[in-house]
């Protein structure tokens, strides 16, 4: 499950558009950064080069890390500025078109660098961001308007895809057996191994954290990459298949077809 999140994986993990827009900027910074380290004197020249520094430190943790280049990116801020104005000031003082253009298109590329690949992708879209598109485009389960349907039963525990668990918590009275905020580790390989296998394993689980419902939607992207992983005798294949083990007894709340929510019966 953690692969499919980006912003925890390395740079060179994330698609190209998310790649050059992060790696870009902060490198660009920092060579500014060292350019004024080298122009200044006294104690200017030692807090450029402070700056730099610590703008690589955090640079380095970036390409680890992605969601971490959000701190290089507000320490780019600084240098980024200054190179700017000093653009902004050459593009003045040019009397004809094309150096004025010339300069444009510099602060273009580095306020934007990831355009050309944007563009790149509206008007040859890859397969794999199609068939992307089209699975959220044909998403009828709508979470978001009718998660609050699972108000109508009583309070209890629910057995949910890690995606699903937020709004779960946060718009209805039933806890989760674990959610994607990455603070119980067991819950979320219970869960996840509980939709991947087999039902009699998936019962397991669920027995294990005394979950009362089971619930998903079925035609969002979580339920069938676990239906992927886990082949058609899976627990998520069952269910997207509308073919519940015996022990789940589905609820009908009048909500989609595709959201659904089924009680566990136990001996």
């Amino acid at each position: 499950w953690y692969l499919n999140i980006m912003e925890g994986r390395p740079v060179w993990f994330a698609p190209p558009v998310n790649a050059v827009a992060a790696v870009a900027q902060p490198l660009f910074a920092i060579l500014i950064a060292l350019y004024l380290a080298l122009q200044n004197r006294d104690w200017l020249r030692a807090w450029w080069f402070e700056y730099a520094a610590l703008l690589l430190i955090a640079y380095i943790g970036g390409l680890l890390t992605i969601r971490s280049i959000a701190f290089a990116s507000v320490l780019a801020a600084i240098p980024i500025g200054w190179f700017v104005v000093r653009m902004f000031d050459r593009w003045r003082a040019y009397k004809t078109l094309l150096p004025k253009l010339g300069v444009a298109i510099v602060l273009y590329f580095l306020l934007l660098p990831a355009f050309p690949l944007v563009l790149k992708n509206a008007l040859i879209p890859s397969q794999e961001s199609s068939e992307m598109g089209a699975l959220f485009s044909e998403t009828k389960c709508d979470l978001a308007t009718n998660v609050g349907l699972l108000n109508a039963v009583p309070a209890g525990n629910i057995f949910a895809p890690l995606d699903m668990g937020a709004p779960l918590l946060y718009q209805t009275h039933h806890s989760v057996v674990a959610s994607g905020h990455h603070r119980t580790p067991a819950a979320m390989r219970d869960v996840i191994a509980g939709f991947v296998g087999a039902p009699e394993i998936a019962k397991q689980s669920i027995d294990r954290h005394g979950a009362d419902y089971v619930f998903m939607c079925t035609d969002l992207l979580e339920p069938r990459n676990f239906s992927r992983r886990g082949g058609e005798d899976s627990l998520a294949s069952r269910l997207i298949a509308d073919k519940p083990p015996q022990w789940l007894e589905r609820v009908d709340l009048d909500g989609p077809d595709e959201f659904r929510v089924w009680r566990v019966f136990r001996d």
